[in-house]
């Protein structure tokens, strides 16, 4: 069984892009797992870095329905 050291380390995972490397918001650089299954037409990429801790906190509140003043509420 891999730990997933043994998953980075591995020439193969590499070769099969199971690990990519991508820049966070904040301009790191970051390993993550690569994009399953492999489609020949429609293959998966990355677009765009993850987001920040709660940078769409606010946006997904809203969609449920929540004011402003509730969602204030709550940070606080």
């Amino acid at each position: 069984i891999y730990t997933i050291e043994d998953i980075v380390a591995d020439p193969q995972y590499r070769a099969r892009e199971m690990i990519l490397r991508t820049r966070t918001a904040a301009g790191l650089d970051l390993e993550v797992p690569g994009i399953v299954p492999k489609l020949d037409r429609t293959p998966g990429t990355l677009r765009h870095p993850a987001p920040r801790l709660g940078q769409h906190t606010d946006e997904v509140l809203k969609s449920f329905g929540l004011a402003d003043s509730e969602i204030s509420a709550l940070a606080d």
